[in-house]
């Protein structure tokens, strides 16, 4: 998809997909700068108590090794026409009201990645994958 130069001409910002085109150039954005937007949003809401990979054996596994890479499938970004969609897993605290927590969740994303990006997010689907008590700054920092 591209910006037709009148557009580009009159100076405004389009967005198509996970670029925006201006009158000054394109800026292209990684599926990892989404993903690493989703991480820290779902990181500091108060309730989540990490963000969760889909497997979580190998997840436990990784943990107790003290590799963190397992958790990028726990973040899913795909293209929608001119929208994302995204999906994220993420394991609650116990005793939070999971609906609640996860429309602040989405609320959230939406919001930060349109501030951060100027790209418009159709989606924003979240797996609970699992409840635990929450563990201080330790689940935190994982």
């Amino acid at each position: 998809m591209k910006c037709n130069s009148a557009e580009k001409k009159a100076g405004n910002k389009k967005p198509i997909g996970m670029e925006n085109i201006t009158d000054k150039g394109t800026i292209k954005f990684n599926e990892n700068v989404l993903s690493s937007i989703v991480k820290a949003v779902a990181s500091k809401t108060s309730g989540i108590v990490r963000v969760s990979a889909e497997n979580n054996m190998l997840e436990n596994i990784a943990h107790f090794i003290g590799h963190s890479k397992v958790k990028d499938n726990a973040i899913k970004i795909e293209m929608a026409g001119e929208k994302i969609n995204i999906a994220l897993r993420i394991v609650v605290a116990y005793g939070k009201n999971i609906p609640q927590l996860a429309n602040e969740v989405q609320l959230s994303i939406i919001q930060k990645v349109k501030e951060f990006t100027g790209l418009e997010t159709s989606r924003v689907d979240i797996i609970v994958s699992s409840v635990e008590e929450e563990n201080t700054e330790e689940n935190k920092n994982q």
